[in-house]
């Protein structure tokens, strides 16, 4: 497990970076930028994350990440049996995968919901589940059918497959519905939603919750100060990546991008990161302070790219 020593709210945002990193460059042809999913996801979601398969099916990289992720035998077993009896191919099928998760006041995360888009054929994925001894039940919430599976739910609209525990299928129900309030009537995280890049290969957006904040603030002052925090990957030609905090006044994102700046040259300098070939890529990170918010940007040609994603295969492995 990599550790950058960063001692400042950037953690946050590079935590959702390193996650996101890691899926797009070794995860697995209209671009489908996630947006669909929005409005069936509740408004009071504080965190989105959405990956669009299909534009990472075209980087160079992509084959041996297949190779990877299917070596294990249950796994790849997994997978055949999926395309032998549901039709689904999941390497080529899946157009896109959104994570929608509100955070309560405290800062404890709620119920999350899914949406997969692509070719799925739900009376045989439920099928499927049947056979494999997850039963399905049906069930019906403001006149939307949706299925019971082992605790948790399904719900099928259009090529969407939504997946979540029964509250959070409910409110996603909820959401759709004409009179429903979706996430698209938030407009904190609609505002951090149309500042990102959601046409690159993948993107997130989250709102800080108070507790959150608290707790970052009992460490430093300044810490508290981080509201929110949103980015994009894109790997059509190398890399490129921009991340942006939200800080409560420009004093603070100034204050906040000379700590990250430290942070960085921190992290490049750790004989550990040097070790696995890391330090140059973030020592190529530009950081910049913009009224409020804190902009972070890296890009890194397809030659530098490759060495980072042969040494995340190797570690994922």
């Amino acid at each position: 497990m990599l550790a950058l020593p960063l001692r400042s709210p950037v953690r946050v945002a590079v935590a959702l970076a390193a996650a996101l990193f890691v899926f797009v460059a070794a995860g697995p042809a209209v671009a489908d930028d996630g947006r669909a999913a929005l409005k069936m996801a509740p408004r009071d979601s504080t965190l989105v994350v959405s990956v669009d398969l299909e534009q990472l099916r075209k980087h160079p990289a992509y084959p041996a990440a297949v190779a990877e992720l299917t070596k294990d035998e249950s796994t790849r077993r997994g997978f055949e049996e999926l395309r032998a009896e549901v039709g689904l191919d999941v390497h080529q099928d899946l157009r896109s995968l959104t994570i929608v998760m509100p955070f309560t006041s405290g800062g404890a995360p709620g119920d999350a919901l899914i949406f997969a888009r692509g070719k799925i054929d739900g009376p045989k994925l439920l099928a499927f589940s049947d056979k494999r001894g997850a039963p399905s039940t049906a069930r019906e919430h403001l006149g939307q059918a949706w299925y019971e599976i082992d605790g948790g739910g399904l719900l099928f609209v259009g090529d969407h497959a939504v997946a979540g525990n029964t509250p959070a299928i409910q409110a996603a129900i909820a959401a759709r519905a004409p009179k429903g309030a979706s996430l698209e009537k938030n407009a904190a995280m609609m505002k951090l939603v149309k500042a990102v890049d959601t046409k690159a290969d993948a993107w997130f957006a989250m709102l800080v919750p108070k507790g959150m904040r608290d707790e970052m603030g009992r460490d430093n002052p300044l810490y508290g100060r981080f509201q929110s925090a949103a980015g994009s990957f894109d790997l059509g030609d190398g890399l490129k990546v921009r991340l942006s905090l939200g800080a409560v006044d420009a004093k603070s994102a100034v204050e906040m991008a000379e700590e990250t700046r430290k942070g960085l040259a921190e992290a490049a300098a750790d004989p550990q990161m040097r070790l696995m070939g890391f330090a140059s890529a973030l020592s190529k990170v530009q950081v910049t302070a913009k009224r409020a918010q804190v902009e972070l940007a890296l890009d890194l040609t397809q030659e530098e790219l490759d060495p980072l994603v042969k040494k995340l295969l190797v570690l994922l492995r």
